[in-house]
């Protein structure tokens, strides 16, 4: 039986949804612009049901999910790059050191899904990275700091990448810039497109339209394999763990 609690860890807030015991693979779940909302909590619950522990961590603590856009808007643009990085890389140190994890994956959406790009390109203890329709806009805005199809070529774990044909977000030529990044690493690259859906198709309740339902019925069941397939038959490499500390400075 799979559990949940919304919990308080090493100085961050976020919610945990634990897999049955019995394995030792978790994931990092970095959310949509919205934050910690019901959508997400879901999303974990399934993760969990699949056999993989999985942690949300909250961008916004101590407040409600964004209600609109506007406000997501004035939250996310808060955000520091350098900040976030350092609390994902948080959030593994807690699934590693308190919950005795040995391989570690992350799944991103929208903002999540460039936050994961980001912080997997200097956090190689990381199994597995799927950025869902990450958010890269250029030329980078000025409250950024991370160019993050740059350091995407850093990354050593595989990726699975999914884009949507009509992101309004990340443009085409950014998104063949990405892919061909990934693709000139040494690790394996998935990619997934579909052409009629549109940026944040996971959300249910935003993006209700048939192209957008079937991307989501699609792309989830390939996305939780990709995961389960690198995190409960794969053996850590020696890079990852302890050895794979990254870089704090």
């Amino acid at each position: 039986m799979t559990t949940s609690e919304d919990l308080e860890f090493r100085g961050l807030s976020g919610h945990l949804a634990r897999a049955e015991a019995g394995n030792d693979a978790a994931v990092l779940l970095v959310p949509f612009a919205f934050g910690l909302n019901q959508r997400v909590r879901d999303l974990a619950a399934e993760l969990a049901g699949a056999g993989l522990t999985t942690l949300i961590w909250d961008p916004y603590p101590g407040q409600a999910p964004a209600a609109d856009h506007k406000e997501v808007r004035a939250r996310s643009a808060a955000l520091k790059d350098s900040t976030v990085i350092a609390e994902l890389t948080t959030c593994v140190d807690y699934l590693i050191e308190d919950l005795g994890a040995r391989r570690v994956g992350t799944i991103g959406f929208c903002m999540g899904g460039r936050f994961n790009l980001m912080h997997a390109a200097v956090d190689h203890r990381l199994t597995a990275v799927v950025p869902y329709f990450p958010t890269l806009i250029r030329p980078l805005p000025p409250h950024l700091e991370v160019d993050a199809v740059e350091v995407a070529g850093s990354i050593t774990a595989p990726v699975h990448l999914i884009y949507a044909g009509q992101d309004h977000l990340t443009k085409l030529d950014t998104f063949l810039d990405l892919q061909a990044t990934l693709q000139e690493r040494g690790a394996p690259t998935t990619i997934q497109v579909y052409p009629a859906a549109e940026h944040g198709f996971m959300d249910v309740d935003g993006h209700p339209e048939p192209h957008n339902a079937d991307a989501r019925a699609a792309s989830w069941p390939q996305a939780v394999a990709f995961l389960t397939s690198q995190l409960l038959t794969t053996q850590p490499r020696p890079d990852q763990l302890a050895a794979g500390q990254p870089d704090r400075d």
